[in-house]
């Protein structure tokens, strides 16, 4: 059960999961408090069956907005399990209609920062966190685009990091990942 998985981890890596050390009975209070007729939780299975990896997508409908939380075994790593889990929460947020995704990222979680760059998301660092995460339709893979529209959207991107003084590949991006504070 997700509860099991998460009180497995070792005290770091729940650290790097939730933002900050986070004692058991916490653990159990998060599960406890998730709402399975509302939110999406994925999972991936070992060979026993137990629960190696997990994704939280914390749907908020009111808002609009979702927060993310992947979590993975440290026996069951380096074999792509985060980077699914990452890609299916994501896919899913955008079928639902969630435009707007957040998650609390240290900058010191190399692995996340490295599986949100992979996903083809920006990282952004601020204060030595990850503040805001973009995704970009030019990076990675190159999709079919009216040329009009690609110029217009480099246009407005050149114009938008001439401004704001920033390093962005895709202003209109649909996927934002920010924390709400």
């Amino acid at each position: 059960d997700i509860a099991s998985h998460l009180l497995q981890l070792p005290a770091e890596d729940r650290r790097l999961r939730f933002g900050h050390s986070i004692p058991d009975d916490a653990v159990r209070k998060y599960v406890a408090g998730i709402d399975f007729g509302r939110d999406s939780v994925f999972g991936i299975h070992g060979a026993a069956l137990e629960l190696i990896g997990v994704a939280h997508l914390a749907l908020d409908p009111d808002h609009r907005v979702a927060e993310l939380g992947v979590s993975v075994d440290p026996s069951s790593r380096g074999k792509g399990y985060g980077f699914v889990l990452l890609q299916r929460a994501v896919l899913n947020a955008a079928n639902l209609g969630y435009r707007v995704l957040f998650m609390y990222c240290l900058a010191e979680h190399g692995i996340m920062m490295h599986l949100a760059q992979k996903a083809g998301l920006t990282v952004v660092i601020e204060r030595g966190e990850a503040d805001v995460v973009y995704g970009s339709r030019f990076l990675g893979r190159h999709r079919v685009f009216m040329f009009t529209h690609y110029a217009g959207n480099r246009f407005l991107t050149l114009v938008a990091n001439v401004l704001y003084n920033t390093m962005l590949s895709d202003m209109e991006t649909c996927y934002k990942v920010m924390r709400t504070e």
